[in-house]
């Protein structure tokens, strides 16, 4: 079974969001990667899923603002509604924007113990905080409490905002906080690979940028020594949910995949044997 680590259903709450400053649509519309599936059902979605045998997709949320007062992104509730519709098929990231004061941590609580989502996704570009601002810190506490894992996009970021050593400084400062850094391949690729390397709590997901020039110490890397904390992401909308055949191409052996594609995850999910089977 794959577990898709970063694929958002491409219904119109999500094809049609607004970034203010940055993007009209998902990230710049999808086109610009060359892909663009349209705007579709939640059931077609899933029906891709099930035709790509993915058995499980994490849905993560992206937020400007916070849940009642929406600048940008999709609300919490609508990750919600989307689980509660397929429960064993999607798994939900709750978007927070930490700039938002004490509502980001209350914010975040309900999302998890009322609505059932099961981690927290940012975007330090987003907001144009570095992931080691203390900005962030109660929301990482918060997560600490909550026993969930934290998603930071960090790429295709030049700079302080996909700066390695900013997780570096979080990774030591929350060794109970499970990290992990969506599109962190690219393009700082041989100092995303030291993170997981040297800290045992951070996890990476290429998500579109494995397969990028430049790319290619991340594939060594992933096949030897950071081979238990990497996962894969297809990234769809902006690539194809059979982007895992493309990944599969990639010269891993078959026990290196079964832990890039579904062990990993699971472990960072939580899941146990019985939940990771029901979607089988």
């Amino acid at each position: 079974m794959i577990i898709d680590f970063r694929a958002r259903p491409n219904t119109k709450p999500y094809m049609t969001i607004q970034e203010p400053g940055h993007w009209t649509g998902p990230a710049g519309g999808t086109k610009g990667f060359g892909y663009d599936p349209g705007i579709g059902t939640l059931e077609e979605f899933i029906a891709s899923l099930e035709a790509n045998d993915i058995g499980k997709a994490v849905f993560t949320g992206r937020q400007i603002g916070t849940n009642d007062h929406l600048i940008a992104g999709i609300t919490n509730d609508y990750i919600a509604e989307c689980i509660a519709r397929y429960p064993d098929k999607l798994i939900g990231f709750a978007g927070i924007d930490p700039t938002t004061g004490a509502a980001a941590p209350a914010e975040l609580e309900r999302a998890v113990k009322q609505l059932g989502l099961r981690g927290v996704s940012m975007d330090p570009d987003f907001v144009r905080l570095t992931p080691d601002d203390p900005t962030y810190y109660p929301i990482y506490e918060k997560a600490v409490e909550l026993k969930i894992p934290v998603v930071l996009t960090l790429g295709p970021l030049v700079g302080r905002f996909g700066n390695p050593w900013a997780v570096d400084v979080v990774a030591e400062a929350f060794p109970q906080l499970t990290i992990v850094c969506s599109h962190g391949c690219w393009p700082q690729v041989t100092a995303l690979i030291s993170l997981p390397y040297r800290r045992a709590n951070v996890y990476l997901e290429a998500s579109i940028y494995e397969f990028l020039p430049g790319a290619q110490p991340f594939i060594e890397a992933a096949k030897t020594v950071i081979q238990d904390r990497v996962i894969y992401a297809s990234a769809f909308p902006f690539q194809p949910l059979d982007t895992a055949k493309r990944f599969r191409q990639l010269g891993f052996s078959e026990e290196v995949l079964h832990k890039l594609m579904y062990a990993n995850a699971a472990r960072v999910l939580g899941l146990d044997e019985a939940e990771a089977t029901r979607s089988q």
